[in-house]
């Protein structure tokens, strides 16, 4: 009797470390695959976005390096897994440092590259405008209308620059709608009464710089008779 109660005891501490050792296993498979979801769920989100510029004719420059492994090493974990739950316990390879931190590094760079794109397509396609140009042309009172609607629609579009879209098509479309409007606005700024010398002069500040040809008396005169001929400053052209 006495023996078969110690045979029966032990039994059960058998299967008690068996259950716990398969709860530890458990625990682990568990933190691992809370580790991996965020990964993939990030890089989902990253492909996902540049997918979505490509098809919208958004240009992407993303590649994968040739030292990248996170695709080998993925289907290095999914075949072992398989074959043996345990494999993800030692895989052969450091699973955070030469695993998970170069994947989620894939991802942040997946995410940045198209963010890029997203921000070179709306600079390519927006009037380029000089926030302190216009705010020395909201001196001139009939301007001040018009001035805001430029500067409502800049602010617009930076908000549409500061992020990836999660609906580019509807993006695309606001971003044309803007750019159209500002454009559209811009014109009646430089338009109508204003010299065609004047036109040039201020559409060349507000990009990369008016050339100092451009400055002609009659401009001069025109600047200073609204009282703006203060808000330029000439500035030497760095060397590139």
């Amino acid at each position: 009797m006495l023996l078969e109660e110690a045979k029966a005891l032990s039994s059960r501490i058998t299967q008690y470390q068996k259950l716990r050792e398969q709860a530890q296993h458990a625990q682990t498979f568990e933190t691992r695959a809370s580790q991996l979801q965020k990964l993939a769920s990030g890089l989902e989100k990253a492909v996902f976005g540049i997918k979505s510029l490509k098809a919208a004719g958004v240009p992407v420059a993303f590649t994968l390096a040739r030292t990248d492994q996170t695709r080998a090493r993925t289907e290095q974990l999914l075949q072992g897994f398989a074959l043996d739950p345990a494999f993800v316990d030692n895989p052969g390879f450091d699973l955070r440092f030469e695993y998970a931190t170069p994947l989620g590094g894939l991802a942040e760079s997946a995410k940045k590259s198209a963010l890029k794109a997203w921000q070179e397509h709306i600079a390519g396609r927006r009037e380029r405008v000089s926030s302190e140009i216009l705010n020395a042309l909201r001196a001139v009172p009939d301007y001040r209308p018009i001035v805001a609607k430029v500067q409502r629609c800049q602010e617009q579009i930076e908000i549409l620059a500061s992020s990836l879209p999660e609906d580019v098509t509807n993006a695309n479309q606001r971003l044309s709608e803007l750019a159209s409007e500002q454009r559209e606005a811009w014109r009646q700024l430089t338009g109508g009464e204003l010299p065609e010398s004047v036109v040039l002069f201020l559409r060349a500040s507000m990009g990369e710089g008016a050339e100092l040809r451009l400055l002609t008396s009659d401009v001069i005169d025109w600047l200073k008779s609204r009282g703006l001929d203060s808000a330029f400053r000439i500035k030497p052209r760095h060397a590139v």
